[in-house]
């Protein structure tokens, strides 16, 4: 009962966001048929656009209008619930991956924007807020070419787009409680010299008590996924070197597979038509493993070798 009321929940938060994403890009000035189109892209965190250059001819206003959903998606479902039915906006910052989803938004934006400014000495504040927002959130709509943005911000994007934004959104990536649950271990570390052999220390994880059994068992998932994560990135980086055209360097790469593994869609160019056979099956095994997670992909090919090496023996 209590699983059919929240997929009911969930139904009903979804559907509605998305007819009121359709809504405000109308109202903003976006046309019927594309306000109907990027609303159900933008709360799903898709990226997709029925336009050429994806949101680089809208006003500036429409292009906050879809960062403010491209937000909306990167918002847990549970927090949307609660959002919802206590009305209550400060239920946002006092769950530690959604106010530190907020924290990156703004530093993040502060950097890129930054940045932007000295590579180009010219400042676009919209356009770097949005490609930060597009990024961390995993949307992967975009205002401009990021072939021709700074090495630095190509690969400050590829960060927010490994991270993401909050479990239990539609955004892919790493996911913020795991990277608190890193935080915490590390703070944990730190604080260790400090205490006494007859204290007793309680360890959190997003205000959530946990036993030391508990906390073990959530850092090491977080650890061995983002290992598994780095890793996959390096290799698919060595790879796809070899059959990218050679105007395209690493930090290109780079954000080419930290696009397709975090689920994302944004790219430098790189992605297309033209692009070697080898290098197009990468970044379709990167999207794949992406959306279902490394975890499950890894154990769908290990358990049946394991069964066949054991049969053997």
């Amino acid at each position: 009962l209590t699983m059919t009321r929240t997929v009911r929940r969930i139904w009903k938060i979804y559907i509605g966001f998305t007819i009121a994403s359709m809504v405000l890009f109308r109202v903003c000035g976006m046309p019927w048929w594309e306000a109907i189109n990027h609303g159900l892209t933008a709360i799903a965190t898709g990226g997709f656009s029925i336009t050429d250059g994806s949101m680089s001819s809208y006003s500036p206003l429409i292009k906050l209008a879809i960062m403010v959903v491209m937000v909306m998606g990167a918002i847990s479902f549970s927090l949307h619930d609660r959002l919802l039915t206590t009305r209550r906006l400060n239920a946002l910052l006092h769950n530690r991956q959604h106010f530190l989803l907020i924290v990156l938004l703004v530093i993040g934006t502060v950097i890129v924007t930054v940045d932007y400014f000295t590579f180009t000495q010219q400042w676009a504040v919209v356009d770097g807020a949005f490609q930060w927002f597009s990024a961390l959130t995993t949307c992967g709509v975009s205002t401009q070419s990021i072939f021709f943005w700074s090495s630095s911000n190509k690969i400050i994007l590829s960060l927010g787009m490994i991270v993401g934004g909050a479990a239990g959104s539609t955004v892919g990536g790493l996911k913020l409680n795991r990277v608190l649950a890193l935080c915490e271990a590390i703070a944990w570390r730190f604080r260790r010299p400090t205490i006494k052999s007859h204290q007793v220390v309680m360890r959190f994880i997003n205000r959530q008590p946990l036993t030391p059994s508990q906390a073990s068992r959530q850092i090491e998932s977080a650890t061995a996924l983002t290992l598994l994560w780095l890793a996959t990135i390096v290799v698919s980086i060595l790879i796809l070197m070899r059959f990218v055209p050679a105007e395209y360097g690493l930090s290109d790469v780079l954000f080419e597979v930290s696009s397709a593994l975090g689920a994302s869609g944004l790219s430098v160019g790189i992605t297309g038509p033209s692009l070697h056979w080898a290098g197009k099956t990468i970044l379709i095994l990167l999207m794949w493993m992406g959306r279902l997670e490394i975890f499950p992909v890894l154990l769908m090919f290990v358990l049946p070798l394991n069964q066949l090496l054991t049969s053997r023996k």
